[in-house]
Protein backbone atom coordinates (compact mmCIF):
# COMPACT_ATOMS: atom_id res chain seq x y z
CA UNK A 1 0.00 0.00 0.00
CA UNK A 2 2.07 2.97 -1.40
CA UNK A 3 1.38 6.40 0.27
CA UNK A 4 -0.54 8.84 -1.60
CA UNK A 5 1.77 11.93 -1.36
CA UNK A 6 3.51 12.82 -4.79
CA UNK A 7 6.56 14.40 -2.90
CA UNK A 8 7.94 15.28 0.13
CA UNK A 9 6.51 18.21 1.73
CA UNK A 10 7.73 20.78 2.14
CA UNK A 11 11.06 21.61 1.21
CA UNK A 12 13.29 23.66 3.13
CA UNK A 13 16.23 26.24 2.44
CA UNK A 14 18.65 28.39 4.39
CA UNK A 15 17.60 32.35 4.34
CA UNK A 16 19.93 34.51 6.24
CA UNK A 17 18.66 37.79 7.80
CA UNK A 18 21.37 40.96 6.78
CA UNK A 19 22.71 42.38 10.27
CA UNK A 20 21.74 45.58 12.07
CA UNK A 21 23.79 48.45 10.84
CA UNK A 22 24.83 51.56 12.78
CA UNK A 23 25.59 53.63 9.82
CA UNK A 24 22.84 54.71 7.80
CA UNK A 25 21.47 52.46 5.33
CA UNK A 26 22.19 52.15 1.91
CA UNK A 27 19.21 51.93 -0.64
CA UNK A 28 20.44 48.15 -1.07
CA UNK A 29 20.50 47.38 2.48
CA UNK A 30 16.86 49.00 2.88
CA UNK A 31 15.98 46.96 0.12
CA UNK A 32 17.38 43.70 1.58
CA UNK A 33 15.60 43.87 4.60
CA UNK A 34 12.34 44.71 3.22
CA UNK A 35 12.92 41.77 0.85
CA UNK A 36 13.80 39.62 4.09
CA UNK A 37 9.85 40.89 5.45
CA UNK A 38 8.72 39.86 2.13
CA UNK A 39 10.11 36.65 2.52
CA UNK A 40 8.84 35.98 6.19
CA UNK A 41 5.50 36.71 5.18
CA UNK A 42 5.40 34.31 2.38
CA UNK A 43 4.91 37.42 -0.23
CA UNK A 44 7.30 35.67 -2.32
CA UNK A 45 6.98 37.71 -5.52
CA UNK A 46 7.31 41.33 -3.65
CA UNK A 47 10.45 39.82 -2.39
CA UNK A 48 11.83 38.46 -5.62
CA UNK A 49 11.35 41.62 -7.33
CA UNK A 50 13.34 43.26 -4.46
CA UNK A 51 16.40 41.22 -4.71
CA UNK A 52 16.33 41.42 -8.53
CA UNK A 53 16.74 45.05 -7.64
CA UNK A 54 19.76 44.61 -5.77
CA UNK A 55 21.41 42.33 -7.86
CA UNK A 56 20.95 44.47 -11.04
CA UNK A 57 23.54 46.92 -8.88
CA UNK A 58 25.45 44.32 -7.00
CA UNK A 59 25.10 41.04 -9.18
CA UNK A 60 27.14 38.57 -6.28
CA UNK A 61 25.38 40.37 -2.96
CA UNK A 62 25.29 37.20 -1.07
CA UNK A 63 22.32 37.89 0.86
CA UNK A 64 20.43 38.56 -2.17
CA UNK A 65 21.67 35.93 -3.76
CA UNK A 66 21.01 33.29 -1.12
CA UNK A 67 17.70 34.31 -0.31
CA UNK A 68 16.75 35.15 -4.15
CA UNK A 69 17.09 31.31 -3.99
CA UNK A 70 15.04 30.53 -1.09
CA UNK A 71 12.20 32.62 -2.48
CA UNK A 72 12.27 30.36 -5.81
CA UNK A 73 12.67 27.73 -3.74
CA UNK A 74 9.63 27.78 -1.43
CA UNK A 75 8.07 28.81 -4.41
CA UNK A 76 8.84 25.56 -6.11
CA UNK A 77 10.60 27.20 -9.22
CA UNK A 78 13.87 25.05 -9.09
CA UNK A 79 14.60 26.33 -12.39
CA UNK A 80 14.81 29.91 -11.85
CA UNK A 81 16.38 29.43 -8.76
CA UNK A 82 19.31 27.30 -10.02
CA UNK A 83 21.73 29.68 -12.09
CA UNK A 84 21.58 32.66 -8.74
CA UNK A 85 22.59 28.94 -7.45
CA UNK A 86 25.45 28.18 -9.62
CA UNK A 87 26.80 31.93 -9.04
CA UNK A 88 26.26 31.94 -5.22
CA UNK A 89 28.65 28.97 -4.99
CA UNK A 90 31.27 30.44 -7.58
CA UNK A 91 31.32 32.91 -5.62
CA UNK A 92 31.31 32.35 -2.29
CA UNK A 93 32.70 28.49 -1.99
CA UNK A 94 33.87 28.81 1.77
CA UNK A 95 29.80 29.29 2.85
CA UNK A 96 27.87 25.86 3.55
CA UNK A 97 24.41 27.74 2.91
CA UNK A 98 25.36 28.22 -0.49
CA UNK A 99 26.27 24.38 -0.80
CA UNK A 100 23.20 23.41 1.03
CA UNK A 101 20.99 25.27 -1.02
CA UNK A 102 22.01 24.56 -4.47
CA UNK A 103 21.47 20.97 -3.32
CA UNK A 104 17.80 21.62 -1.69
CA UNK A 105 17.42 23.06 -5.49
CA UNK A 106 18.95 19.73 -7.06
CA UNK A 107 16.33 17.52 -5.31
CA UNK A 108 13.69 20.04 -6.14
CA UNK A 109 15.06 19.13 -10.64
CA UNK A 110 15.28 15.87 -9.98
CA UNK A 111 19.50 15.51 -9.93
CA UNK A 112 19.59 13.52 -6.65
CA UNK A 113 23.67 12.06 -7.42
CA UNK A 114 24.49 16.11 -7.74
CA UNK A 115 22.49 16.83 -4.89
CA UNK A 116 24.39 14.59 -2.63
CA UNK A 117 27.57 15.44 -3.84
CA UNK A 118 26.88 19.27 -3.06
CA UNK A 119 25.85 18.10 0.54
CA UNK A 120 28.90 16.92 1.23
CA UNK A 121 30.89 19.96 0.18
CA UNK A 122 28.95 21.56 2.70
CA UNK A 123 29.81 19.33 5.48
CA UNK A 124 33.48 19.66 4.85
CA UNK A 125 33.24 23.25 5.67
CA UNK A 126 33.15 25.52 8.90
CA UNK A 127 29.74 26.42 10.46
CA UNK A 128 27.88 23.57 8.20
CA UNK A 129 24.22 23.69 9.27
CA UNK A 130 24.01 20.19 10.65
CA UNK A 131 20.04 20.48 10.89
CA UNK A 132 19.68 21.02 7.45
CA UNK A 133 22.45 19.00 6.32
CA UNK A 134 21.13 15.66 7.83
CA UNK A 135 17.68 16.43 6.95
CA UNK A 136 18.26 17.24 3.21
CA UNK A 137 20.75 13.63 3.11
CA UNK A 138 17.85 12.02 4.42
CA UNK A 139 15.21 13.41 1.86
CA UNK A 140 17.72 11.96 -1.04
CA UNK A 141 18.38 8.61 0.41
CA UNK A 142 14.53 8.54 0.74
CA UNK A 143 13.99 9.29 -3.06
CA UNK A 144 16.84 6.59 -3.92
CA UNK A 145 14.51 4.58 -1.99
CA UNK A 146 17.56 3.95 0.67
CA UNK A 147 15.31 3.50 3.69
CA UNK A 148 17.45 2.66 6.07
CA UNK A 149 19.95 5.39 5.36
CA UNK A 150 17.04 8.01 4.94
CA UNK A 151 15.69 7.57 8.89
CA UNK A 152 19.38 7.27 9.86
CA UNK A 153 19.72 10.37 8.49
CA UNK A 154 16.55 11.49 9.81
CA UNK A 155 17.28 10.49 13.44
CA UNK A 156 20.53 12.51 13.49
CA UNK A 157 18.18 15.80 12.63
CA UNK A 158 15.54 15.14 15.14
CA UNK A 159 18.19 15.01 17.53
CA UNK A 160 19.04 19.08 17.04
CA UNK A 161 15.04 19.75 16.04
CA UNK A 162 12.27 17.07 16.76
CA UNK A 163 9.90 19.93 16.33
CA UNK A 164 10.49 20.59 12.87
CA UNK A 165 7.49 20.10 10.72
CA UNK A 166 9.04 19.08 7.57
CA UNK A 167 11.11 16.58 9.66
CA UNK A 168 8.46 14.91 11.21
CA UNK A 169 5.98 14.57 7.77
CA UNK A 170 9.32 13.39 6.03
CA UNK A 171 10.24 10.96 8.99
CA UNK A 172 6.53 9.79 8.46
CA UNK A 173 6.68 9.38 5.00
CA UNK A 174 10.03 7.05 5.48
CA UNK A 175 8.06 4.68 8.10
CA UNK A 176 5.50 4.05 5.45
CA UNK A 177 7.06 3.63 2.60
CA UNK A 178 9.20 0.88 4.55
CA UNK A 179 5.80 -0.36 5.54
CA UNK A 180 6.24 0.24 9.02
CA UNK A 181 2.57 1.48 9.41
CA UNK A 182 2.62 1.90 13.14
CA UNK A 183 5.24 4.44 13.16
CA UNK A 184 4.39 5.94 10.39
CA UNK A 185 1.10 6.68 12.02
CA UNK A 186 2.91 8.46 15.20
CA UNK A 187 5.16 10.61 13.48
CA UNK A 188 1.69 11.36 10.61
CA UNK A 189 -0.07 11.91 13.86
CA UNK A 190 2.92 14.28 15.28
CA UNK A 191 2.11 16.43 11.81
CA UNK A 192 -1.10 17.18 12.72
CA UNK A 193 -0.50 19.15 15.72
CA UNK A 194 1.83 21.24 13.91
CA UNK A 195 1.32 24.59 11.68
CA UNK A 196 0.23 23.44 8.79
CA UNK A 197 -2.18 23.98 5.74
CA UNK A 198 -5.44 22.52 5.89
CA UNK A 199 -5.63 20.89 2.81
CA UNK A 200 -1.97 18.96 4.01
CA UNK A 201 -3.86 18.15 7.34
CA UNK A 202 -6.52 16.55 5.41
CA UNK A 203 -4.17 14.63 3.06
CA UNK A 204 -2.46 13.07 6.61
CA UNK A 205 -5.65 12.68 7.88
CA UNK A 206 -7.13 10.33 5.28
CA UNK A 207 -3.55 8.73 5.17
CA UNK A 208 -3.78 7.41 9.04
CA UNK A 209 -7.38 6.74 7.89
CA UNK A 210 -6.15 4.22 5.67
CA UNK A 211 -3.02 2.94 7.54
CA UNK A 212 -5.33 2.22 10.57
CA UNK A 213 -8.14 0.60 8.73
CA UNK A 214 -4.94 -1.78 6.97
CA UNK A 215 -3.70 -2.49 10.07
CA UNK A 216 -7.56 -3.01 11.44
CA UNK A 217 -7.96 -0.55 14.14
Amino acid sequence: MKPAFKRLIPFTFIFIILPSSSFQESTEEIFLKKAGYYLSQDLLDKAIDLYLEVLKKDPYNFYALINLSSAYIKKGSFYEAYPYLKRLVRKYPERPESWINLAVCEIGIGDLRSAMKNLEKAEKLLDCPSFALYLHKGVIFSKMGKLEDAIRCYKKAELMNPEDPCLIFNIALAYDKKKDYKKAIIYYEMYLKKEVSQEEKRKVRERIEQLKLYLGR
